[in-house]
């Protein structure tokens, strides 16, 4: 027998115990609530959780999904499987934990600002089931990066989850020239990540949608710009950067043109919110931008997009309509080599990490 199948061990009954009991009992309270509170009980809770004795214990067993088949060897790093979750959902570094007891891959938190950033006006959520989808509108809200940074490295991981964070500008009004001051915070958030032993890489975010000053980075000279900065920074890790989603391959080819130019660069994740909004049912007073399914298409034809052009150049961690277990397999097959996700956890259960490894072994 294979050597990777004899170590496979996958807990069956826990996983599909965890998806009744999201379903039938956790997510009626959850959807109860307005979006925005639903989030904050969620981080007060996983945060009480992980301190009760052996209930961490109890969810690595119930989620356990575990084979040398998933594993993967990238950017010198070692992923246990190719699973994460996005930037955008563990803004404050208080859910590592459970992420890691519940075997996630990696994790990536933020984003990060250089200093503190307030976010956008309340509410920074509104659901869409009919889409199976959350308009989002937080604006990188962050205490600031060195303050996340030290509570992640209070962290004790003990399952293998890598730790990635993801740095971007504070969402303020910016004295003088608005790129350089945006630049500078970028600056320091890439610097605090880059000097803490507790990250394994870093997530350079040009892709915010919901800022007060727009999207500068969306601009190819501005993102070369940027680049140039942070390429002349100490840095020992692996650097991804965090795409805007474009609806076309000629939209994003002159960004991808410009990463591809900056050695340091060794990953894209593609892509973030989608902002068209044809065809959807979304009041217009709703203020954001688009997650989950109607994300799907425009990003997995980035993914193909990235592969077929760039070939090996970029490893690619595939974000955005990453719903079911299919959509997962589906995404490496299209090039990724890393799948990301945040909306499926909300709809469908925590335990879809483990559904979709499940699938991966399945299929190994």
């Amino acid at each position: 027998m294979n050597q990777k199948k004899m170590n496979t061990h996958v807990n069956n009954a826990g996983i599909n115990l965890m998806r009744f009991g999201y379903q039938h009992i956790a997510k009626p309270i959850v959807f109860h609530m307005e979006p925005d509170k639903a989030h904050e009980t969620m981080v007060s809770f996983c945060k009480k959780a992980e301190k009760i004795p052996g209930l961490m214990g109890l969810l690595h067993f119930m989620t356990k999904a575990e084979s040398g088949s998933l594993e993967r060897d990238l950017m010198g790093l070692h992923f246990k499987n190719p699973f994460g979750l996005s930037a955008g959902l563990d803004k404050t570094g208080n859910l590592m934990t459970c992420l890691d007891a519940a075997g996630w891959g990696f994790e990536t938190i933020g984003t990060m600002t250089g200093t503190y950033s307030a976010g956008n006006a309340r509410p920074w959520y509104h659901r869409l089931p009919e889409h199976t989808s959350l308009l989002v509108h937080a604006g990188l809200p962050s205490e600031g990066a060195s303050i996340i940074v030290k509570r992640t490295e209070k962290a004790h991981l003990k399952h293998g989850m890598l730790m990635f964070g993801s740095v971007g500008p504070s969402n303020k009004k910016y004295d003088g020239d608005a790129i350089q001051g945006m630049i500078q915070d970028y600056i320091l958030a890439f610097d605090a990540v880059n000097a803490s032993n507790a990250f394994n890489g870093i997530e350079i975010n040009i892709s915010c949608p919901n800022l007060q000053f727009g999207e500068p980075f969306t601009n190819s000279n501005n993102v070369n710009t940027l680049l140039d900065e942070l390429s002349s920074r100490p840095h020992n890790k692996p650097v991804f950067v965090k795409c805007p989603s474009m609806m076309t391959a000629s939209e994003i080819a002159p960004i991808m043109d410009v990463l591809a130019n900056h050695e340091f660069i060794n990953a894209v994740s593609v892509c973030n919110l989608r902002r068209d909004r044809t065809g959807l049912n979304i009041p217009d007073d709703w203020l954001g931008n688009i997650s989950g399914l109607p994300a799907q298409e425009c990003n997995e034809n980035i993914i193909r997009f990235v592969r077929n052009e760039y070939g090996n150049r970029f490893i690619i961690n595939g974000i955005g309509g990453t719903i079911t277990p299919d959509d997962a397999l589906r995404k490496l097959d299209e090039g990724a080599d890393l799948v990301s996700g945040i909306t499926t956890f909300m709809y469908k259960g925590p335990q879809m990490m483990a559904e979709w490894k499940r699938a991966l072994i399945n299929k190994s």
